[in-house]
């Protein structure tokens, strides 16, 4: 699967040159906006009228962890855009997507932090401090 995540990174930065998933998302035409939610969602990849919408949870406007969110979203819509009613009715399969997400995420986010800084960071912290991405997820799916 890493193969898979690597070789989806270097696409994705060959075409946009860049791996800021924000940026990304506003060179595929996909809005950004954040939307009050109660504690959950942090963010939310839609469909609306033909329109790809990632929603983010208001209170993480001026958070780090709007990054990783974006990212994990940001993988929904460039990845699995087809399937959002699918995704919603199967719980297997949402699980599934959503661990494919994040690890995605953590890879894009990982590169990111190369690409900013010319080095792979030397502790989680780097990441989470940078990028919100949860230590617990980066301990799971670092490379």
């Amino acid at each position: 699967m890493t193969n898979l995540f690597n070789n989806s990174i270097k696409n994705i930065y060959t075409k946009y040159n860049t791996l800021d998933p924000f940026e990304i998302a506003e060179s595929c035409d996909i809005e950004i906006r954040y939307e009050s939610f109660l504690k959950s969602p942090s963010g939310q990849y839609v469909v609306i009228h033909d329109q790809k919408i990632i929603l983010i949870n208001h209170e993480l406007a001026d958070s780090n962890e709007r990054y990783f969110v974006m990212a994990h979203e940001l993988y929904h819509a460039l990845m699995h855009s087809e399937l959002s009613g699918y995704y919603i009715q199967n719980s297997f399969s949402r699980g599934k997507l959503e661990n494919e997400a994040n690890k995605f995420a953590v890879n894009l986010l990982t590169n990111r932090y190369v690409e900013e800084y010319g080095l792979y960071p030397s502790s989680y912290d780097e990441l989470y401090n940078l990028y919100g991405i949860p230590k617990d997820i980066l301990e799971i799916y670092i490379d």
